[in-house]
């Protein structure tokens, strides 16, 4: 997770990828270690909240949920848990919760974003443009779609970093 200093006080913002909630292949892949998924996920909510308060936003730079495919149901069970955490979360969309627009919501974003937004996820966005401190950041999933005039945050390469300036 990467920690942006207060930008106004009594808040701070949180920057992560590639969570995965209720993913059991995944935690195995990445050698996360968690004797199951229940306890990956319990472990991430919790660190969450320990780290976050209701103030503060976590930015999710994809792959907060996961999706093999249209016979697949651990996405739903992934943002049911998003209740749990105390802070604002914000998504922007990885190429998981593309499969998911794709299979379960005929391809509409807003549809999505409606379903995520009932769940307590207070933003949804393909991409965003953000600044902090005098920066600009441009967040992605996946750094091929980044911007070349700004700081780039991205997820997608999981043990790696996710940062890139021109």
């Amino acid at each position: 997770i990467l920690k942006i200093k207060k930008v106004k006080e009594g808040y701070m913002n949180f920057f992560t990828s590639d969570i995965h909630f209720c993913d059991e292949s995944t935690m195995r892949s990445d050698n996360r270690p968690f004797k199951n998924i229940k306890c990956y996920d319990k472990f991430i909510i919790n660190n969450f909240n320990k780290m976050a308060k209701a103030t503060d936003t976590i930015y999710v730079v994809g792959d907060l949920l996961d999706c093999d495919g249209p016979g697949t149901n651990e996405w739903i069970k992934g943002l049911k848990l998003i209740k749990k955490i105390k802070a604002k979360i914000v998504l922007i969309i990885g190429n998981n919760e593309q499969r998911i627009i794709k299979h379960f919501f005929n391809n509409s974003f807003n549809d999505f974003v409606d379903a995520c937004k009932s769940y307590g996820i207070a933003e949804v966005h393909r991409s965003l443009d953000v600044e902090f401190c005098g920066k600009k950041f441009h967040l992605v999933h996946q750094i091929k779609d980044g911007d070349k005039r700004k700081i780039n945050l991205f997820g997608h390469t999981h043990l790696c970093m996710g940062l890139y300036h021109p």
